[in-house]
């Protein structure tokens, strides 16, 4: 039986909602971290932020999760090449993505997107435009940014910055939330946060540079090494079976098949 470990933010409703369709009940109300689940499939469920599902899931506590990559990528590394301490490009991949499923808050067919975005106002409307800004005038700029360690990544690989050296870095500050305002209000230059349907971005007069990345519902374990075989992806029989019924329930729901994913192909 496994343990299934599910992030307890934007995704937990719709995630809820798709397992209840294959017979597996979770209270999202409760204040306890585990639960049981009265599945044959399932032994206890954790409820946690997202990016502490990730530690469980490295240290073995987890068989499994469903949640959202964005979290996977941020926290995770997942995929990214940032540079190491001698310069080099490192790829960072400890996890490894079993399943994407085309959920969001507010959709079963949509995944959200992690978009850099700027005022309506700013003359800034392409990325050349912020490459000239940067590259030419050699002019910093600041970044109000959800997602520090992919806009990093991002300004890095759109070689906007650089790793080693070249114009001033931009002044990256972390944000919790709330990214629009502050950038509608022309008090950061450009914001990197994750969007739904848009609205957000609309209602605070700020508009879409580039989208990052899309960040789909994915269904994770972490990723097996050894150091004689190299990179060796064991999945049980039991994970392979929840995938399958995941998939099953969100096609129920939509009327469209999933696509099944190859994790081998990561």
């Amino acid at each position: 039986m496994l343990k299934l470990g599910i992030g307890n933010g934007s995704l937990l409703k719709p995630v809820a909602f798709l397992l209840r369709q294959i017979g597996i009940n979770i209270d999202t109300k409760t204040r306890a971290s585990w639960q049981t689940a009265s599945h044959d499939l399932i032994e206890s469920v954790l409820l946690s932020r997202p990016q502490h599902i990730l530690e469980y899931l490295t240290r073995g506590l987890l068989d499994c999760a469903l949640i959202g990559k964005d979290v996977l990528v941020e926290f995770g590394g997942y995929g990214l090449r940032l540079c190491g301490l001698e310069g080099e490009m490192v790829a960072l991949n400890n996890f490894t993505i079993l399943q994407p499923f085309p959920v969001s808050k507010s959709s079963f067919t949509k995944c959200a997107r992690v978009v850099l975005f700027t005022a309506e106002m700013s003359n800034m409307r392409t990325l050349d435009d912020l490459r000239l800004r940067h590259k030419t005038k050699k002019v910093a700029f600041s970044i109000l940014s959800e997602y520090p360690n992919l806009s990093n990544w991002f300004l890095e690989n759109q070689k906007i910055a650089n790793c080693l050296d070249g114009p001033p870095h931009p002044r990256l500050v972390v944000s919790t939330g709330s990214t629009e305002g502050p950038v509608g209000d022309e008090i950061y230059d450009y914001g990197v946060g994750i969007i739904d349907t848009g609205e957000t971005l609309d209602i605070n007069n700020v508009r879409t540079l580039a989208t990052i990345m899309e960040s789909p519902l994915v269904l994770i374990a972490k990723t097996r090494y050894s150091t004689v075989n190299g990179f060796e992806l064991k999945i049980s029989n039991e994970v392979l079976h929840l995938k399958l019924l995941v998939m099953q329930a969100l096609a129920a729901h939509t009327g469209k098949e999933v696509a099944v994913f190859d994790p081998t192909a990561n």
